[in-house]
């Protein structure tokens, strides 16, 4: 079984720590949603964040980073060919900076080149499982290759829930005290309903106040299943014609969802709103989430809507962690047809969505909790005391 983070919060006095968090891209995600709402929430003067992208010019949060002392460094990624250059730019960039002796990396498929790199300069490691499945095909595999060290090179093994732990360290692993569970815990308050929110937004965004809006935020990836958001909306306008899709996020497949909207002929209907770095307040405009992915770690985006009281409709693929206020949850398979869905998206319980922020709080997902724990576990990682830790859980 998994073992959970308890608060240690005695001893250690106010010199800031800092931690580097290594990361595919500054782009909204759900692994960067839930840095930067511990970041945001943190208190900094005890615990600062650097960052290091392997995506060049993916960098929606930089300016808020720097604006909250945190830095932000950009290596190229590795492509197979530059194995030598790409631990030559780790190499160089950890001996320049001696004040980091923490490393949480929520990268998977090249952490296991980096880490011992890490470790050799004594600095203390963590790897973050966020999901619960590779990408198909043959770079999937080659990935999962490059996964299977990260068993065996870490100091901490964290991960969004147990499947996601699974997944990446192995279920030995996974059921022993090594694994260490973080909720994706989210800001409640920033995502609690409000009529009048639901009002504003639905005005900016020219949406009748009576009609009823489907809702999605995600990355356009292959991973969030979009083609089959668009074939069960059009089963919804089947059944509610003034229906509107709105579609939060962007990634490689926004141009052809798009396109796919257009030849489906429903275009007037879909919103698509690209980045957007307030989703809190897009969940206030919705009547019902729509969330078919074939993999997720956890699903942030769906403890988000849940804490907007929003009724959700996703996959059976999702870890049942995700089910926070159960009457607003409904699960089906990837093999139910897409009028399924839409007869589950039209039908969904109308819990008042004024009282699921508290569920939310009550089912441990609040973001309070989860910072203090984790800003007293960094700090005393970066102290030394490592021991100490161990013995406090």
């Amino acid at each position: 079984m998994s073992l959970p983070i308890r608060a240690i919060l005695d001893g250690a006095d106010e010199t800031s720590s800092r931690i580097l968090h290594a990361i595919g891209s500054l782009n909204i995600g759900g692994s960067q949603a839930f840095v930067m709402n511990l970041y945001r929430n943190i208190d900094r003067s005890r615990v600062q964040f650097d960052f290091v992208i392997e995506h060049p010019g993916e960098l929606c949060y930089r300016d808020e980073i720097e604006s909250l002392g945190g830095r932000v460094f950009e290596l190229q990624s590795f492509r197979g060919t530059n194995l030598v250059a790409y631990r030559r730019q780790w190499r160089e960039l950890l001996d320049e900076h001696p004040e980091w002796r923490v490393l949480h990396s929520h990268v998977r498929s090249t952490a296991s080149l980096y880490l011992p790199i890490a470790k050799r300069r004594g600095i203390e490691t963590i790897i973050h499982s966020h999901s619960t499945a590779e990408a198909p095909g043959f770079s999937g595999a080659i990935k999962r290759i490059f996964e299977l060290p990260l068993r065996r090179q870490a100091d901490f093994y964290f991960a969004c829930s147990n499947k996601a732990g699974e997944f990446l360290y192995g279920k030995r692993l996974a059921a022993s005290d090594k694994l260490i569970v973080i909720a994706n815990a989210i800001d409640v308050e920033r995502f609690r309903f409000s009529s009048q929110v639901c009002t504003d937004v639905r005005n900016e965004l020219c949406i009748p106040g009576n009609a009823f809006v489907v809702g999605h935020v995600g990355r356009f990836v292959e991973q969030k299943n979009h083609p089959f958001i668009i074939d069960v909306f059009c089963e919804i306008l089947m059944l509610i014609p003034s229906a509107k899709l709105v579609l939060a996020g962007d990634g490689p497949l926004f141009d052809s969802v798009k396109q796919l909207a257009t030849e489906r002929g429903i275009e007037d209907s879909v919103l698509f709103l690209g980045t957007r770095l307030d989703v809190n307040r897009l969940y206030q405009v919705m009547d019902v989430f729509l969330f078919p992915s074939l993999n997720e770690g956890l699903g942030i985006s769906l403890v988000e809507a849940q804490a907007s009281g929003l009724p959700c409709v996703y996959s059976k693929n999702i870890p049942r962690d995700v089910r926070v206020v159960a009457p607003l949850c409904q699960s089906l398979s990837l093999n139910d047809c897409p009028r399924i869905w839409a007869e589950a998206c039209c039908t969904t319980c109308t819990e008042d969505r004024f009282s699921s922020a508290d569920k939310v709080i009550e089912a441990g997902f609040d973001l309070r909790s989860t910072t203090l724990m984790l800003q007293d576990f960094y700090y005393r990682l970066d102290n030394g005391l490592k021991a100490n830790i161990r013995e406090k859980w």
